[in-house]
């Protein structure tokens, strides 16, 4: 949680991702990844907004081969960008998953979030995560 304005502003963080599972499996990496994230956030006092950005420092996923090494976020595509509640202010955070040539070019600043999600978003409107998605660079 983040004071903002004199207002207390809350970030709820959503991930979508494709199984390419054979069986039916509980996705737990997804959870402690997104703990992982709520952790930084609590321990360095920094919130995810839109078009922030996150590098894993390795694969997203430990126990699986993936080129997915960071994520990327924006306002979630299905839900509203951010609700008013008694409580404050809400805002709907999605992360999407980058490979290495993506994080390069956020972390040379040749290319922005926005730029690098708004390229999947004809293909991938939603921004799943694909976990077969290979590095192009």
């Amino acid at each position: 949680m983040i004071y903002h304005s004199q207002r207390l502003l809350k970030t709820r963080t959503s991930f979508r991702y494709a199984c390419h599972c054979k069986e039916r499996i509980d996705p737990i990496w997804v959870v402690n990844f997104l703990q992982n994230i709520a952790c930084y956030v609590f321990e360095s006092g920094k919130h995810f907004g839109q078009y922030h950005w996150l590098p894993a420092n390795g694969p997203i996923r430990s126990d699986s081969k993936t080129d997915i090494v960071g994520i990327g976020f924006d306002y979630d595509t299905v839900l509203p960008s951010e609700v008013e509640t008694p409580h404050g202010q809400v805002e709907f955070i999605q992360g999407f998953g980058l490979v290495q040539s993506e994080v390069n070019s956020l972390m040379d600043k040749t290319r922005t979030v926005k730029e690098i999600l708004d390229s999947h978003r004809p293909s991938n409107p939603l921004l799943v995560t694909n976990l077969a998605r290979q590095n192009d660079g």
